[in-house]
């Protein structure tokens, strides 16, 4: 339950720089802090941060898409050290 919860709370923090509304006047600016314009200084530390978050959570998917693939094979191979690694 806390790998669900962290890996949805991560990727919604990770994509919060990513989401830019227009304002009337031509500019762009962060949905969630209205205050940052999109492109400038702020922006790109905060697009850094989101950057390496999805990195992490990528990385979190494709752990758990690798156990599911390999879990049926090592409860056939009596593998349990393995198999509850990752319950």
């Amino acid at each position: 339950v806390f790998c669900q919860a962290g890996f949805a709370s991560i990727c919604a923090i990770a994509f919060q720089p990513m989401m830019c509304y227009a304002h009337p006047n031509g500019m762009h600016s962060v949905l969630k802090y209205p205050g940052t314009f999109c492109g400038d200084d702020q922006h790109a530390v905060m697009l850094a941060f989101g950057a390496v978050l999805c990195f992490l959570a990528f990385g979190f998917l494709v752990v758990c898409s690798v156990a599911a693939w390999k879990i049926p094979k090592w409860s056939m191979a009596q593998e349990r050290q393995k198999v509850q690694a990752f319950r």
